[in-house]
């Protein structure tokens, strides 16, 4: 058998970084002394699906799927802990040229087409030019990743975490009170960030406007004021599954509590209506007055909707009865080998309240009638607890990933008691963990449909809403152009008491704006300009205020694309850094083989000194040059 580890030792004695990249650039340092422009640097070839498969492998892979909450632990000071994958992304990112969002954006973009020329003449050696390099190639690969190998819902959720890291930042929990999705610390102030991302042409900007509202009176960053920043972006892909590729275009824009009114006012007519203010209101303002103002029209107190980790504690008692009266109603169910133990494990993992679940619901969506247009708006609300449905044949997928392995994993079988020890066969478990999965995903959805049916709106309209609707008809609330000039004219103390009396936050609307609005780059304004028209020069047209929109610029992803960036840097990781770069991923794929095999097949213990040797070998030829 090899003697695997002393040679590891010997080869690695003087590596003492604790990551995956940092022993990765330790070796390529080694490369520092080379001249550039002697090296000949050969043609990585684009053409054929496999050749750009190989490339793809050859850049250091992340794993997506682990780089959002991948370790729920915090440190002394109660700040959460980033798990492997995420903490290896963040060291790769860090790379990247920007202090702050929009200039790691625009410089990602730019290299797309100029290369690590862009850095070349900032690099202070060999060592910092090929990490760099490397990093944007992270970028790229990663991101690639996050687009094409998962479904619209989970990319949502990765992409989320994947911004996060660039931007030394974090994914914030669901139902944390805040509309914002993660916080950007690139500039060192935390800035609230709300992330959307549409197909190219469909982009709506739009959520709970009571959330944006509180968001903006009682900022949970303060550091950044009061305002949200909205960063939008719209892709543009084609292709199916993993050979997808296309772009992805960024903007970003501020809600503040200043400007708030002045974008609104220039949405769809259904979202203008959240901006009314009632007259009795602005007069009270104007007059001066501050306090007993928090309810002049005198209206019921709202009806409060539970949050999702309270609903989440209704759940798991439904979810047992559920299990319980399945399992008595049939003894030979395995549910009846549901001990609790079983029960804290698929809890555990189902994670009901939390967004990484979003994908096993149904997501609520409703159309809204444009009296002034005849205009159907559908606004996509997302996933709600407790007003959600469950999919079937989500949940049987989720089911069967968890529970695939029980015929032959010993963990699960000692969980369920149904190991050979117990008197069962594979073939029994297999028969048994079919009809075992069917009935718990029946368990589950029953369960969350108890807490919708619990919670379901009432049909009839409660009282407040009544007195909104007569309130309105008697015109007691000024018009959206009336209601943004006016607010313009208050004191910061006084606008926050105006949006709480609003009509949409009395009323819990949803605003959106559609991509066009978002992305308009016009400051907002509450009155329209007169300019030239650029078809006509002898007639003027009025052009609405707009969000104030930034461009940042345009990705490229795909396996495509990728592998056209590495053609512009080939020069830089020349045929050794490749060869390293390869058998550092074959040495990891036979470690990984060799110790689950027990440490006996010594084929794989082979592989893996080989590729050691390798490694060592092609350092030293290019140390040497």
């Amino acid at each position: 058998m090899f003697d695997l580890q002393s040679i590891l030792q010997e080869e690695y004695k003087k590596k003492k970084a604790s990551t995956a990249l940092q022993s990765l650039l330790e070796m390529i340092e080694d490369v520092l002394e080379i001249d550039l422009k002697e090296e000949s640097a050969p043609t990585v070839p684009v053409d054929d699906f496999a050749a750009q498969e190989m490339i793809m492998r050859m850049i250091p892979d992340i794993a997506v799927s682990e780089i959002g909450w991948s370790d729920v632990r915090t440190s002394e000071e109660g700040e959460p802990v980033s798990g492997p994958q995420r903490q290896l992304l963040i060291q790769f990112l860090n790379n990247v040229d920007g202090s702050n969002f929009e200039e790691r954006i625009k410089s990602i973009s730019s290299f797309y087409s100029s290369g690590a020329t862009q850095f070349t003449t900032e690099a202070s050696d060999r060592g910092e030019l090929i990490a760099k390099t490397i990093s944007y190639l992270v970028f790229y690969k990663t991101l690639t990743k996050v687009i094409t190998n998962f479904n619209a819902s989970s990319a949502g959720f990765s992409f989320e975490s994947f911004l996060a890291a660039l931007v030394d930042g974090e994914q914030i929990k669901a139902n944390s009170g805040t509309i914002a999705d993660y916080i950007d610390k690139a500039t060192g102030t935390d800035i609230p960030v709300s992330l959307k991302l549409y197909r190219e042409g469909q982009l709506e900007v739009g959520g709970s406007y009571s959330d944006l509202v509180n968001d903006l009176i009682d900022p949970q960053w303060p550091g950044f004021g009061n305002a949200m920043r909205y960063v939008v972006c719209t892709k543009a892909l084609s292709g199916k599954e993993l050979k997808q590729e296309g772009t992805i275009k960024f903007w970003q824009f501020d809600f503040t509590l200043d400007n708030v009114l002045a974008i609104l006012v220039n949405s769809k007519a259904t979202s203008k209506e959240c901006i009314r203010l009632p007259r009795a209101v602005v007069s009270a303002l104007q007059g001066g007055q501050r306090s007993g103002i928090d309810n002049v029209l005198g209206l019921p107190e709202k009806e409060l909707f539970p949050p999702a980790g309270e609903l989440e504690v209704e759940f798991t008692t439904a979810l047992g009865n559920q299990i319980s009266a399945i399992a008595q109603a049939n003894p030979s169910s395995w549910l009846n080998r549901f001990s609790a133990p079983a029960r804290e494990d698929l809890l555990s993992d189902l994670q009901w309240s939390q967004d990484g679940s979003d994908p096993l619901f149904s997501p609520i969506v409703i159309k809204v009638k444009d009296d002034e247009t005849g205009e159907t708006q559908t606004i996509d609300k997302g996933v709600i607890r407790g007003r959600s449905g469950m999919v079937s044949k989500a949940v049987k997928d989720w089911l069967e990933k968890k529970y695939y392995a029980i015929e032959s994993e010993m963990a699960l079988q000692q969980l369920f008691q149904v190991s050979d020890d117990n008197g069962f066969t594979p073939k029994q478990r297999a028969a048994m963990v079919k009809e075992f999965r069917t009935q718990l995903d029946k368990a589950i959805r029953n369960a969350n449909a108890e807490i919708v049916d619990k919670y379901k709106p009432m049909q009839k309209k409660s009282e407040r809403n009544r007195m909104l609707d007569d309130y309105l008809e008697q015109g007691e609330f000024l018009s959206p152009a009336e209601s943004a000039k006016m607010y313009s004219q208050l004191g910061a103390a006084q606008k926050k008491i105006a949006l709480r009396n609003s009509l949409g936050y009395l009323r819990t609307l949803h605003f959106s704006l559609n991509q066009k609005q978002a992305t308009n780059e016009s400051a907002p304004s509450i009155q329209s300009k007169q300019v030239v028209d650029p078809k006509n020069p002898k007639k003027l047209v009025a052009v609405k205020g707009g969000a104030g929109a930034q461009y940042l610029g345009e990705i490229h992803v795909g396996t495509k694309h990728v592998s056209q960036i590495i053609n512009q840097v080939r020069d830089i990781l020349n045929a050794q850094v490749f060869e390293i770069f390869e058998s550092l991923r074959t040495l990891s794929e036979s470690l990984n083989s060799y110790f689950a095999g027990g440490l006996k097949n010594d084929t794989q213990a082979g592989h893996a000194v080989s590729n050691a040797e390798n490694i060592v070998s092609k350092t030293e030829d290019v140390r040497e040059k």
